[in-house]
């Protein structure tokens, strides 16, 4: 007999509570280098329904992370922690962030969906200036002139 525990969809995790356990796609990941606390590891999940939330894995556990992750696998996660998001410019517009803790469990899943989760805004919003300026955003283009600055 399996027993199958439930997860949270990204919309609902809040930093009161402990003990999350998330379905999420690894959409995007890059190595940080901070004057206060040296290399991370940052990452962007999606779950099922396209919401996206930053992660971030401090030095100490990067290679451990990267070993369980990879760009565009589901996983389950959970033991992590919830925070507020901060700074200049966020990775996504999802009010927390989460970071991976030495007690974190990634496990693969069984769900498949082949989405990139990408959400590109119109020319206009990037022209006229009503997209909100911290908030990083997805966008594809094409070289059509290389010359020197």
């Amino acid at each position: 007999m399996s027993i199958i525990k439930s997860f949270s969809l990204l919309k609902d995790i809040k930093p009161y509570k402990q003990g999350w356990r998330i379905q999420v796609k690894l959409v995007n990941s890059w190595r940080q280098k901070i004057n206060y606390g040296g290399d991370t590891l940052e990452m962007i999940f999606a779950d099922e329904n396209g919401v996206k939330i930053h992660c971030s894995a401090r030095k100490t556990l990067i290679q451990r992370t990267q070993s369980r992750l990879r760009l565009g696998e589901w996983r389950l996660i959970d033991t992590f922690t919830v925070s507020h998001a901060r700074g200049q410019f966020c990775p996504t517009d999802h009010t927390y962030k989460i970071s991976i803790t030495e007690y974190a469990s990634i496990t693969q899943s069984t769900f498949e969906c082949d989405d990139e989760f990408l959400n590109f805004p119109s020319f206009e919003e990037i022209g006229n200036g009503t997209l909100k300026t911290h908030f990083l955003i997805d966008i594809i283009g094409q070289v059509t002139s290389l010359r020197d600055i």
